[in-house]
């Protein structure tokens, strides 16, 4: 059986502003570097963070690029450090500080009490 991929699919409001988040990580590159990303930088930022989002970790992408510098280059920077590209989920434990909070199964499941079964 062969593994899906990421997903790339995110509603248009959310894509808008992953580009906005790339076109500030661009300018911040740019102040340190010298130089700006190229066009293949740049869309394959876009697609780490898109694939991010749709397959296992919703960003706040608003939250992220209000972030000060520090914090929106560490997310910036540890999705595209933590990504496995073939699946699109985050390794190694790493969840960006603009995470969405999500809702698990076992938050809502009742817990054992005296040792009931």
């Amino acid at each position: 059986m062969i593994a899906a991929g990421p997903s790339f699919d995110i509603d248009l409001a959310d894509r808008q502003t992953a580009v906005v988040c790339v076109d500030r990580f661009d300018q911040l590159y740019a102040v340190h570097k010298g130089r700006g990303l190229t066009s293949r930088q740049k869309i394959e930022l876009l697609m780490d963070l898109v694939a991010t989002h749709a397959s296992g970790c919703p960003l706040d992408f608003q939250k992220l690029h209000d972030f000060p510098d520090f914090s929106f280059m560490h997310d910036i920077l540890g999705i595209t450090q933590h990504l496995d590209r073939q699946t699109g989920r985050l390794l190694r434990f790493f969840r960006p500080r603009c995470a969405r909070a999500v809702d698990h199964a076992f938050d809502s499941a009742p817990a054992l009490i005296g040792g009931a079964r």
